[in-house]
């Protein structure tokens, strides 16, 4: 334990006083998308003047605070003051009378901040060091007397760098390294003026200590596997080590009892929580190239966590118990996708939980949010599903469902008794459950009262088909419910914008596709940009031609030569294509899938890569829209997916765009195999609609009319569109053969 040397050489200050991309090759001009993006901004504004929002988009702004060298912020509940660090300057903010305040004058190149306990000593780190010493800044907010509590550097250590109080107004205090290596973790114990290394950290590790002070988490920089540790304050030691965030890390948040962690990388934001005496994995909020937390601050006394998204304005509210989204807040701004938590997007908030806070370019900007959040927890939850999967509308929905747990709600569950589902009638007989659920029973309702954990499994049987089965399949299949990260207007382009635009999707992103399904239909959605629907008055092609195909390469090896990409090509649209008024829709999130090309032929899909060839000469119309799209920075792009254009209707070779997100029409058309396994033939085959009904039928002439089979049994498919069979082989007998419909 070594000695903390005060200096207080007197008072050091005085008492308080565009995401669209454009095609290659002139696919849209600057103009032509700056006219979209001020239609686009105008119709904003006027929805929120009307009251009418999108989606989760919110237009509350808060207040902006100007700051320009702004590095960390920490909020004074008691003063309503916001401490802002600034080279060495400590600013103070006023959210009373929105003013400044005369600065703290304290350091020199200040970074972390955190408030003590009972509200009376901001620590300050700086990330200047001198003679041997390393030091932090201790402010008396009552007074204004500014103090260094001073501590003996170690090897190649520079600076401090964050800080943090547990529940015991001891301060964590974490430092700067010439390079890359490890520092001490320090405690300093402000009632015997002590300092402790508790452990050995990588530098710039970000601290950050849950709501109730009984856990300072730590993210440990520079480092591939992305150490993650949870400091007990009562243990006065590192209670979990966690190697297993997998990037290299800037930031962490925790909750209010230190049980869970948000840790935001690279690759989303991680989300860590204590079981047993492990920190396991739970969850991952946001995506790798695309979409997801840059900095994140928990609620103080509920289960929420506030998150800013990278190339986006938005702070995201998460309940954090069942990740449902609340609330999204524009804060005027792009966050950036941050290397370190002093760049931008570092959030905090208020101890009441009533204030949030983050960096944004220029400055800080506050908001009170004025949330209601619900208060769930992991014993009051029903999963509903249902065998086959999918079928009919609970009045309970599909998946987890969360309850406010004070009391015990009594809930009702109901499903339909007869239902039609991908062109087969089905009706329910009854139900399984668990926890609070009866075991089983017969009909097409239930109530209990929901006191744990438990789950509802509604039962059906096939009846019959009433319609042809088929299916679709958005394509990639993580963005059928989500936007992609751009929009692309080459299929709609109008007048005198003739295109050549082709398409290239691995097996891996056809994932779902059943081998053997003709594909009939491709539809496509307007992207996140859109602000009404496509289009306003109808719209026609005088000729849309459309050709699928095996591919030739694989992905990451399509040639800029269109022909040398399709193997055995089949022209599936060829002729005229008209587009009725309104059809694409707007104003969802995301915007619902558009029937566009019908099929003159169906292709058969034979596995592997799928590519899709489009040529058309330009609309009848002066006006395109963007469809949703996948930039060509997307994750995933140049390996299980690309497409190439060229601005002319017979292009021959093109240049790289943004794949557009198709939705794949297809009917089923299962694939079997029969094999013997000794005294009994098997039969397989997958490809059919899951859950659906078939027949199995039989004849011992193969040339004979389907109508002449006898039928050998019916059942349905499995949920994963399978289905098995065993027929008993009778000495003797003549050989039959077997044959799969659907009826």
């Amino acid at each position: 334990m070594a000695n903390v040397m005060m200096n207080t050489p007197g008072k050091r200050s005085t008492a308080p006083g565009l995401r669209a991309q454009n095609d290659l090759f002139s696919d849209c001009s600057i103009e032509e998308r700056d006219r979209l993006k001020i239609t686009e901004k105008t119709l904003k504004l006027l929805t929120a003047l009307a009251g009418l929002f999108f989606g989760f988009k919110a237009f509350a702004i808060g207040t902006f605070i100007p700051a320009t060298n702004r590095v960390d912020m920490v909020y004074d509940d008691a003063r309503s003051l916001l401490y802002i660090s600034s080279g060495g300057d400590v600013l103070r903010y006023d959210l009373t009378s929105d003013s400044f305040l005369t600065p703290f004058h304290v350091g020199f190149s200040l970074l972390g901040m955190d408030l003590s306990p009972d509200g009376n000593t901001l620590a300050v780190a700086d990330a200047v060091s001198g003679g041997g010493s390393n030091w932090v800044h201790l402010i008396d907010l009552p007074t204004g007397v500014t103090s260094e509590a001073c501590f003996a550097i170690g090897f190649l250590e520079t600076g401090t760098f964050s800080v943090a109080y547990g529940n015991d107004s001891v301060l964590m205090i974490s430092s700067q390294f010439g390079g890359s290596g490890w520092v001490p973790l320090r405690r300093y114990d402000p009632a015997f003026g002590t300092v402790t290394a508790v452990a050995s950290v990588r530098h710039n590790s970000m601290l950050s200590a849950s709501a109730d002070g009984s856990i300072v988490a730590v993210a440990e920089g520079d480092q591939t596997g992305g150490p993650v540790d949870r400091y007990s304050v009562s243990s006065q030691s590192i209670a979990q080590l966690l190697y297993d965030a997998s990037y290299f890390l800037y930031e962490i948040a925790v909750n209010r009892n230190g049980t869970q962690l948000a840790v935001p990388t690279s690759g989303g934001c991680s989300i860590f929580e204590l079981s047993g005496n492990r920190l396991v994995g739970t969850n991952v909020i946001g995506l790798s190239g695309a979409g997801r937390p840059a900095g994140a601050v928990y609620h103080p006394s509920r289960d929420a966590v506030f998150f800013s998204w990278v190339n986006t304005g938005d702070v995201r509210v998460y309940q954090s118990v069942s990740w449902t989204e609340l609330a999204r807040f524009d804060f005027q701004t792009t966050f950036t996708s941050p290397t370190n938590a002093y760049s931008n997007g570092r959030m905090k908030i208020s101890r009441d939980g009533a204030i949030i806070f983050a960096t944004v370019a220029g400055g800080v900007r506050y908001l009170r949010h004025n949330l209601v959040i619900p208060n769930y927890d992991y014993t009051h939850r029903l999963v509903v599903s249902t065998s086959p999967a999918g079928l009919g509308t609970p009045s309970l929905p599909f998946g987890t469902n969360w309850l406010e747990s004070i009391p015990d709600p009594t809930l009702t569950n109901q499903v339909d008794a007869v239902l039609t589902n991908g062109g087969s009638r089905f009706h329910c007989i009854g139900w399984s459950g668990s926890g609070s659920v009866p075991v089983s029973g017969t009909t097409n309702a239930v109530t209990f009262v929901l006191a744990n954990y438990s789950t509802l499994t509604w039962n059906f049987a096939w009846d019959a088909y009433v319609a042809p089965p088929s299916g679709t399949k958005a394509v990639p299949g993580s963005y059928a419910s989500v936007f992609g990260t751009s929009g692309l207007n080459t299929l709609t382009r109008g007048t005198g914008n003739a295109r050549t635009y082709q398409m290239q999707f691995s097996a891996g992103a056809l994932s779902g596709l059943p081998i053997g399904a003709q594909i009939t239909e491709l539809r496509f959605r307007q992207d996140s940009s859109a602000t009404a629907a496509f289009p306003q008055a109808a719209v026609s092609w005088t000729e849309y031609d459309v050709t699928l195909a095996r591919a030739s390469n694989s992905v990451s090896d399509m040639s800029f030569a269109f022909s040398n990409n399709m193997a055995g090509p089949v022209l599936v649209k060829s002729g005229p294509l008209a587009v009725a008024a309104n059809q694409f829709p707007a104003g969802s999130s995301p915007n619902p899938f558009a029937s566009f090309i019908v099929f003159d032929v169906p292709y058969v899909y034979q596995g592997g890569d799928l590519v899709m060839l489009f040529r058309h000469p330009g609309s009848s119309s002066t006006n395109s829209t963007f469809l949703d799209a996948l930039s060509t920075s997307a994750a995933a792009y140049g390996t299980d997916f690309k497409a190439l254009s060229f601005s002319s209707f017979a292009g021959t070779f093109g240049g790289q765009v943004s794949v557009t997100i198709p939705q794949i029409v297809f009917n089923y058309s299962p694939t079997q195999t029969i094999s013997s396994a000794g005294t009994e033939a098997v039969l397989t085959g997958e490809g059919g609609p899951p859950g659906g009904g078939y027949h199995l039928l039989a004849s011992t002439n193969v040339f004979s009319p389907a109508s002449h089979w006898t039928p050998v049994t019916g059942d349905v498919f499995s949920t994963n569109g399978t289905f098995h069979y065993t027929n008993s082989i009778t000495p003797g007998s003549p050989p039959r053969f077997f044959r799969i419909v659907l009826p």
